[in-house]
């Protein structure tokens, strides 16, 4: 059974080999004599040039595996020309004939080129950004050229996420670090587009902070610390890193470490530039990103195509950068580097006309759907919001402009417009979150300008209170440190809650007087003071008091008892048992001798006997001289008859059961 089955496997690998290798012939025997020149510009100085070299130079193997067109690359390290980009490019259409541009071109660039070449606009540009900046929001472009494509996502899906991000945690400032280049600068339009989208959700730029190219400085340690240091103590804490490369991203973020500013109540926010390279960078460059959150391009990377472009990547990576500290996956920006080598391959097959081709070509890459339209990628994207922790990251959460947040990919979630979140598409929970110096709470984002230890705001309590039950202090000598509770201590943290930033404190117990306590402040002994202070008016004139929360006075303290009030044996109450004994005692001995008195007067012939029952009856009664009509059936008398009588009248509140007694009758 097993060898049989061992030649079945065999049978169907050799035929689906025959297949590929029957395609492969009739591809070559079509499209033999199609080649192709490409022009490459890159930065082979960053992380991100050399995994774009590394990418390209697969997709042209696979290109001619696939369709044996011969794709050739002329590749251009910016870094160690002097010239700039434009010169290049000017170069490479001279003098190599390259058919197609790929690279750092960014659209100024372009469209400057454009202006110096006329025949340059046939030629398709592929632009290598994180981001595509439309037209309208370049500077200094007056005339945008045609022929660039940016194999990017518009900024406003990028600002858009930003801005949700913002609005879930309720941050009402950020400030904004970016890197110059030739789309961002201080007065960019881009800046404004992302200003407009926080005003949006009631949040605002606080502050722009734009560093020269990591390159350009001639000591990036002191510079950028320089910077740092003046954002620490700015009331602001919310930090928005929008436009940077991995180099300087990794540089501002160790040295915000160096300086405390990735630990509680400030907050880090990475864009899809950076997040999507943390697969790439080594442990030192995390450990100092703890707690940072971000968003970075979702891409399907369970396909049996990326799997084999991933083992690919990492053999050729490993073997030309064996020094390399970083790990050797692949990120975004080496999926659209092979891409833009594959759409450019695929293009050659349908047409001569390369950049009408491109621009209507329609196809599925490694990093997702190759679709453009004005000159960018026309599919909006979904960003997977992340969350750094230890040597890598957590996924929170999705994001996309039809949906919002969800906590699967919209494309795997099931979500229809009409189920859309109605604010906005913000989920109930987008946690749990590691913050930056292990807080649990979401940072307020805001700050008193008290950033460090030496700066905490002293706060001193009486140590000698009377009542340690406002104030309490005691020294724990085994952890040789100082505890101090009590409900004005308790009072004291709740208020901070409202606040709308953290403001360090540091309580310190003060061994003296209370007016002792409140002269310190006015001396600047200490910052303020809680406790169980009385406010009097001379101790006004050394410090400002809070509005009081305890009255202190006279107060008259007494025992709760049971309102008895409704009990209806109330009236029992008024006298004591005893009291009660004589009184029934004293109307038994009246009921008797009323009896005694009533048969001795009472003309009835008839036997008549006396009770007890009877006692109690006279008891409750009172004679009546009047007569009145009455029809009696007295069982013990045995005799009716309608007449004058004379008879007992029973008070309202005799029971019953007395009204069935026999009168006496006169005769």
């Amino acid at each position: 059974m097993l060898p049989a089955l061992y030649m079945l496997v065999a049978l169907l690998l050799m035929s689906s080999n025959e297949s590929s290798a029957h395609r492969g012939r009739f591809n070559c025997l079509m499209y033999k004599n199609v080649t192709g020149s490409i022009g490459v510009i890159i930065d082979r100085s960053t992380r991100v040039g050399k995994e774009q070299e590394i990418a390209m130079k697969i997709a042209v193997q696979d290109t001619y595996r696939d369709s044996c067109i011969q794709l050739t690359l002329h590749v251009r390290d910016s870094s160690q020309i002097s010239n700039p980009v434009t010169s290049i490019a000017s170069k490479l259409l001279h003098n190599r004939k390259v058919q197609a541009i790929i690279g750092t071109l960014s659209l100024p660039e372009d469209a400057v080129l454009s202006e110096d070449l006329k025949n340059f606009l046939g030629i398709p540009v592929i632009f290598l950004s994180p981001i595509a900046i439309p037209p309208t929001l370049a500077p200094s472009v007056t005339a945008p050229a045609s022929n660039l494509i940016q194999m990017a996502n518009s900024i406003s899906s990028h600002v858009q996420c930003l801005a949700s991000m913002v609005k879930y945690f309720q941050w009402q400032r950020v400030t904004v670090i970016f890197e110059k280049s030739n789309t961002f600068s201080q007065n960019s339009e881009v800046i404004s587009v992302l200003s407009d989208s926080l005003k949006s959700v009631d949040s605002t730029v606080k502050q722009h902070l734009a560093f020269p190219p990591i390159g350009s400085l001639s000591d990036p340690d002191i510079a950028i610390e320089q910077e740092l240091r003046k954002l620490r103590d700015m009331e602001n804490q919310v930090f928005v890193v929008l436009h940077s490369s991995l180099e300087l991203a990794a540089c501002i973020f160790q040295k915000a470490h160096l300086l405390g500013m990735v630990e509680k109540g400030f907050v880090w926010i990475i864009s899809d530039e950076i997040a999507s390279l943390l697969n790439s960078v080594d442990s030192s460059v995390t450990a100092s990103m703890q707690g940072v959150i971000g968003y970075q391009t979702s891409f399907v990377d369970t396909s049996e195509s990326y799997k084999r472009f991933k083992a690919k990547f990492e053999r050729s990576y490993l073997a030309k950068y064996p020094d390399d500290q970083g790990s050797s996956n692949p990120s975004l920006f080496a999926l659209r580097a092979y891409d833009a080598v594959q759409v450019i391959g695929k293009a050659k097959l349908y047409s001569k006309a390369l950049l009408p081709s491109l621009l209507l070509s329609k196809s599925v890459g490694l990093s997702g759907n190759m679709s453009f339209k004005n000159g960018m990628l026309e599919n909006p994207p979904i960003f997977r919001i992340i969350n750094v922790v230890g040597n890598g990251y957590q996924e929170l959460a999705f994001w996309s402009s039809a949906y919002g947040f969800s906590k699967k990919p919209p494309t795997q979630s099931g979500l229809k417009d009409d189920n859309k979140n109605q604010n906005n598409g913000v989920p109930a929970n987008l946690g749990p979150i590691f913050w930056p110096g292990g807080q649990e709470t979401v940072p307020k984002g805001l700050s008193s300008g008290v950033s460090n230890e030496n700066k905490r705001l002293r706060i001193g309590v009486p140590a000698l209170g009377v009542f340690p039950q406002f104030v309490d202090v005691n020294i724990d000598e085994v952890h040789n440190r100082t505890l101090i509770t009590g409900f004005a201590v308790d009072v004291f943290k709740a208020s901070l809650k409202y606040l709308p930033y953290d403001l360090p404190f540091a309580l310190v117990p003060f061994y003296g007087t209370y007016d002792e306590l409140v002269h310190e402040i006015y001396r600047k002994g200490f910052d303020a003071a809680v406790g169980d202070i009385n406010i009097l008016e001379e101790r006004y004139k050394w410090a400002d008091f809070s509005q009081p929360y305890v009255k202190s006075g006279m107060v008259m303290v007494v025992t709760v008892k049971e309102d008895k009030a409704n009990n209806m044996w109330m009236f029992l109450m008024v006298f004591d048992s005893k009291m009660w004994v004589v009184i029934s005692s004293m109307g038994l001995f009246m009921g008797r001798v009323t009896e005694e008195q009533f048969v001795q007067d009472s003309p009835c012939t008839m036997a008549f006997s006396s009770t007890v029952v009877d006692y109690i009856f006279h008891s409750f009664t009172y004679f009546v001289d009047d007569c009145f009509p009455v029809t009696t059936i007295c069982e013990r008398c045995q005799y009716t008859e309608e007449r004058k009588c004379c008879c007992w009248v029973q008070l309202e509140f005799i029971p019953l059961p007395l009204l069935g007694r026999c009168f006496a009758f006169q005769v």
